[in-house]
């Protein structure tokens, strides 16, 4: 429309078509006396992201196979402030594999881990990207914002996964979502890892495309000497059982391990051991050996026990494995026995 400095408002309508398939539809209202000042409300709808995925490739290392875009802004800047809210939809986004050959000064994200957990169980991503600031300073630049925005949720996607998982799951707890924790000799779930499993499980039917990897972050040295404890404080209580029922095992959990009678009882037959632990003297006395070996066994009943009840929850077994992990999943987790969940997109 014809502008001219006597009206109140200057109006810009805009109409394109992105990438063969994207309808953009814009308006922009200028005050005429100052041009610098203005009003923008623009929609793009129904791009479909596969027209962009040289972009995807060389700009992210991912491609983009599949997906159709909504981008919705509403920005006004005055008197040299900007408020721009800006929401993105993206329906049936599907992001392949990443690829080697990129442009090589990018950080790669990743874009299918970030894309599996953002996706609602219809399979639509929904973001929304405030960005407010004054244009009048230099150091202010609208896009390195928007992208530290959106890399800062990508990153999030793997390193706390939790943090988006839990606003898909009412009354769910974002650690639970992250990690299984069981007590040391504990050789299956009881109620507290039922209620973490079956949180897992809903997560899971939430967000389809998504599998979990059970990575076992118990200490097998401490687990063992454990096992050796509970075999001292047996021999102590039951001498001569050969056998023990579940009362027998109530009490001996129940002994401290500080009891003094029992203490004097390790000590009488590990004088030689002066100075060393009680879980060390223990230990003397089961055999590591036989330790090691007891461990094991309870961490397998564990282990396949908490794949079963993922199984009756309703995961399928493709979903949910059991697996070593590597040197940095396991960095600062080694503890008292239980499974870090690392989450990934199937094919």
């Amino acid at each position: 429309n014809r502008i001219t400095s006597d009206q109140e408002a200057g109006k810009i309508t805009a109409n394109a078509v992105l990438q063969e398939t994207g309808k953009l539809m814009g308006d922009a209202v200028f005050d005429p006396k100052n041009i610098r000042n203005v009003r923008v409300d623009l929609t793009v709808d129904e791009l479909a992201l596969n027209h962009l995925d040289a972009y995807g490739r060389w700009y992210a290392a991912h491609p983009l196979e599949d997906g159709l875009l909504r981008y919705v802004t509403k920005t006004v800047v005055q008197d040299g402030m900007i408020d721009s809210q800006n929401h993105l939809r993206v329906d049936k986004l599907k992001v392949g594999k990443k690829v080697d050959e990129h442009d090589p000064e990018i950080y790669v994200l990743p874009l299918r881990l970030a894309a599996g957990l953002l996706k609602d169980v219809n399979g639509v991503v929904e973001l929304d990207v405030p960005v407010k600031g004054d244009l009048k300073d230099p150091e202010f630049k609208v896009w390195p914002i928007v992208w530290q925005v959106l890399k800062n949720l990508i990153v999030k996607a793997a390193t706390a996964p939790g943090r988006l998982l839990v606003r898909a799951l009412e009354g769910a707890d974002e650690s639970d979502l992250e990690r299984l924790r069981f007590e040391y000799l504990q050789p299956g779930p009881a109620k507290p890892q039922q209620k973490t499993l079956k949180q897992l499980a809903s997560a899971l039917k939430a967000k389809p495309e998504l599998t979990v990897d059970l990575v076992s972050i118990v200490d097998p040295k401490a687990e063992a000497k454990e096992v050796a404890v509970f075999h001292a404080k047996k021999a102590f209580l039951f001498p001569d059982k050969s056998t023990i029922d579940g009362a027998d095992s109530t009490r001996i959990t129940e002994l401290s391990a500080r009891d003094t009678a029992f203490t004097a009882y390790v000590d009488g037959r590990t004088a030689s051991m002066q100075g060393k632990s009680l879980h060390d003297r223990c230990l003397s006395l089961l055999g590591a050996v036989e330790a090691d070996r007891i461990a094991g066994e309870i961490e397998y009943a564990r282990r396949e026990s908490t794949i079963q009840f993922l199984l009756a929850q309703g995961v399928e077994a493709a979903r949910a494995r059991y697996r070593d992990g590597t040197a940095e999943e396991l960095a600062g987790q080694r503890g008292v026995p239980g499974y870090r969940f690392v989450y990934d997109v199937g094919e």
